[in-house]
């Protein structure tokens, strides 16, 4: 059974549903499935008209050392959750966005849960309470109770400084996998968000830090502090993978070469790399 292997691999062993083991399940899905995009633009968009089983997932992270972005990470952790006793529904922040929302078969009460996002939530989050993620260099997220019932607005900061667009959404508006087809469908067109870049993250347990490498810049947030490095080869690039990421069978040259093909350059490629 495939849930086994799954957790296998997060280094879980199997409880009864509880608020701790969902955090203990999202922190452990962080640091072992990275977002990042090299999956869809080298596999994904070729299959694009189909959601992948769990066991091709959970075969690629082990082959590839893959994860995906918002769709895929967060419709494998929503189908663990409900073979583990969970009760999961698909909401679509902002519209464009996938993310869930979390309860108890025993409570009416619901968390916000996303494993498929770039910003630090490594924990389960209230409806409506302003509580906000662990801080890394000042960030937090936030989910504000609207004026009408059910009606909430998530809020990305860094330094109390808003980073990103003001996601709304209904938690009594909830979406079916085929209800999911025509947005995953969309995000492969050449103006989607991730099919003209580079973009992985990746939670760090042991440096307690997130990872973030978008095309050239790596960006590492943790203990207060934020830095930045450019990447100024593809050797350099593929070192950064293996050594910080810990993720040294991610394509991510091929991925590159995919772009350069169609009009992205990211970095120049030096003669002597292999991919």
């Amino acid at each position: 059974m495939w849930v086994l292997e799954y957790l296998r691999l997060l280094n879980v062993e199997q409880k009864q549903p509880s608020l701790p083991f969902l955090k203990k399940l999202m922190k452990r899905h962080r640091l072992v499935f990275p977002f990042e995009n090299v999956s869809k633009l080298l596999i994904d968009q070729y299959e694009k008209n189909q959601i992948i089983t769990v066991e091709e997932f959970l075969n690629r992270r082990k082959n590839y050392d893959m994860g995906g972005t918002c769709y895929t990470l967060n419709i494998q952790f929503a189908r663990l959750l409900r073979e583990l006793g969970y009760v999961v529904s698909y909401i679509r922040p902002g519209n464009e966005h996938l993310a869930l929302l979390v309860g108890l078969a025993d409570s009416k009460k619901v968390w916000y849960v996303d494993v498929g996002t770039t910003a630090p939530i490594l924990a389960p989050l209230p409806l409506g309470i302003e509580r906000q993620t662990p801080i890394f260099a000042g960030e937090k997220v936030h989910l504000r109770k609207g004026e009408e019932p059910h009606t909430f607005t998530y809020v990305r900061t860094i330094g109390g400084r808003q980073v990103s667009k003001k996601w709304a959404f209904r938690s009594d508006q909830r979406y079916t996998l085929d209800d999911l087809m025509q947005p995953i469908q969309q995000s492969f067109l050449e103006n989607g968000p991730y099919m003209s870049c580079i973009r992985i993250d990746k939670w760090c347990e042991y440096k307690q830090r997130m990872l973030s490498l978008k095309n050239t810049v790596l960006t590492m947030r943790g203990g207060g502090s934020k830095t930045e490095r450019s990447i100024k080869s593809l050797e350099e690039m593929k070192a950064v993978l293996q050594d910080t990421f810990h993720l040294p069978k991610l394509p991510v040259l091929e991925a590159v070469e995919q772009l350069e093909a169609r009009g992205h350059f990211l970095i120049k490629k030096s003669a002597n790399i292999q991919s």
